[in-house]
C-alpha cells in the first residue's frame, strides 16, 4: 500500500494503478486504496472509473472528505449539480449526532451548489486557523458568483450581487466589486470587458483609495488592454500592501505579456503560482509567455502539469492543451477535446472535436443540468 501511494505521488500513475488494483482485490472496502485508485484513473483520463472509485471510497468511509470533495468538484465540472448536492450530504458523519462534519472547502462548494439550484445558500461558515474572515468572505462570494452565473447567466448574477451589495456598508462592498469583475472577465466578450471597466471606475470614485477596488480596476484595465500604465501603478500599490496576492501578480504577468515582455511576465506568473499552484490565470498566462519565447515544450508541460496535479476537471485547460499540440498527435488531441467537452469547454471544444472527426452529436457529454 505505502509503495503504491509513493508511486502515485512521484508520478508513476500506471504503476500505481496496477499495484492498487492488486491491493483492492485483497481489501475491496479499503477507502484510501479506492481514493488513490480514483486519483490514478483521473491522471490517465479515465474519469468514469474515477467516479466509481470515489463513490466506493465514500461508501466505505463516509468521513473521508478528500474523496467527497473531489467527487463533488468532478460532478460540478460536468454540470451534474444535483448529483454533487447528493454526494455532499451522503451519510455525512455528525458531531455528537448533531451538526454535519464538513470541511470549509466542502461548505463553500455547498454555497455554489445551492446558488446553482436556486436555493438560499448556507453562509454560516466559520473561519479557521488557515483562512481569515476576509479570505473566507472572498471565497464564498466567488462561489455564489459562479453559481448564479451558471444558473441564470451573467446579467442575473450581477443583479443578485448588486442587491446583496446594497445591504452592506459602502466601505465593505469591495469584495462584491471584485466578484463582479471576475464574472465579467471570465465571459471574455467586448460588452463584458467594457462593463467591467465601467463598474470598476464607478467603484473607484465611490470608494477611493481602497486596495481591493484598485485591484478590481487594474484587472479590468489589463483585461481590456487599455491604460496599462495606470493598471501597473494600481497593481504595484496593491502588492506593496499584500505581496502575496496571486491575482495581482498574475495580472502583472498579463500586463507584461501585453507589452511583449515575456520574461518579466514569467517572473510574475511564477510568483503567483508559488502562492497558488492551481491559479488558472497564471497557468494559462505562463504557457502563453513561454510560447512567446519559443519554448513550446515548456508551455505544454505547464498545461500538462496543471491538468495532472491541480485541476483535471478544467475543460478550458484541456482545450488549451489540445490546441497547443501538433496535428499528428491526433489521439491525444481527441482525448483532450473530449475531456474539454465533458468539463464545460463550450462551443470551441465541440468545434475542435468535430474538426478532429469525432462529430458533435456522438461526443457531446454531460451537458449537465440541475
Amino acid at each position: 500500500m505505502k509503495r503504491s501511494h509513493f508511486d502515485f505521488e512521484k508520478g508513476a500513475k500506471e504503476t500505481a494503478l496496477k499495484e492498487l488494483e492488486r491491493v483492492a482485490l485483497l481489501w475491496p472496502d479499503n477507502a484510501p486504496t479506492r481514493y488513490y485508485l480514483a486519483r490514478a484513473a483521473e491522471s490517465l483520463g479515465d474519469f468514469d472509473r474515477a467516479v466509481e472509485e470515489y463513490r466506493q471510497a465514500i461508501r466505505s468511509e463516509p468521513s473521508m472528505l478528500a474523496a467527497r470533495e473531489r467527487l463533488v468538484r468532478l460532478n460540478l465540472a460536468e454540470g451534474r449539480v444535483r448529483d454533487a448536492a447528493t454526494i455532499l450530504q451522503f451519510a455525512s458523519p455528525k458531531k455528537g449526532g448533531g451538526e454535519t462534519i464538513l470541511s470549509n472547502e466542502l461548505r463553500i462548494l455547498g454555497v455554489e451548489i445551492d446558488s446553482r439550484l436556486g436555493m438560499e445558500p448556507d453562509l454560516s461558515i466559520p473561519p479557521n486557523e488557515s483562512t481569515s474572515i476576509r479570505k473566507l468572505q472572498a471565497e464564498v462570494l466567488a462561489a455564489m458568483g459562479r453559481g448564479f452565473t451558471a444558473r441564470a447567466g451573467r446579467e442575473e448574477a450581477l443583479k443578485v450581487l448588486e442587491a446583496l451589495k446594497g445591504q452592506v456598508p459602502v466601505n465593505t462592498r469591495d469584495l462584491f466589486i471584485l466578484t463582479e469583475i471576475d464574472i465579467l472577465i471570465r465571459e471574455q466578450s467586448e460588452e463584458a470587458t467594457r462593463l467591467a471597466v465601467q463598474i470598476a471606475r464607478d467603484a473607484n470614485s465611490a470608494i477611493p483609495d481602497h486596495p481591493i477596488i484598485h485591484l478590481a480596476l487594474a484587472r479590468s484595465l489589463v483585461n481590456a488592454g487599455t491604460d496599462l500604465d495606470e493598471a501597473e501603478s494600481l497593481l504595484k500599490s496593491v502588492l506593496e500592501r499584500d505581496p502575496r496576492r496571486e491575482d495581482a501578480l498574475a495580472s502583472l504577468g498579463d500586463l507584461n505579456r501585453l507589452r511583449a515582455n515575456a520574461r518579466e511576465a514569467l517572473t510574475y506568473y511564477d510568483a503567483a503560482l508559488g502562492e497558488s499552484p492551481g491559479y488558472w490565470q497564471a497557468v494559462s498566462g505562463r504557457a502563453a509567455a513561454l510560447e512567446m519565447l519559443g519554448q513550446t515544450d515548456a508551455a505544454r508541460q505547464t498545461l500538462e502539469t496543471y491538468l495532472l496535479e491541480e485541476n483535471p476537471y478544467d475543460g478550458l485547460g484541456a482545450l488549451e492543451l489540445a490546441l497547443s499540440l501538433d496535428e499528428e498527435q491526433t489521439d491525444r488531441r481527441i482525448a483532450l477535446a473530449q475531456r474539454a467537452v465533458r468539463f464545460g469547454g463550450g462551443e470551441r471544444a465541440a468545434d475542435l472535436l468535430a474538426l478532429l472527426g469525432e462529430g458533435r452529436d456522438e461526443t457531446a457529454q454531460s451537458k449537465g443540468g440541475s
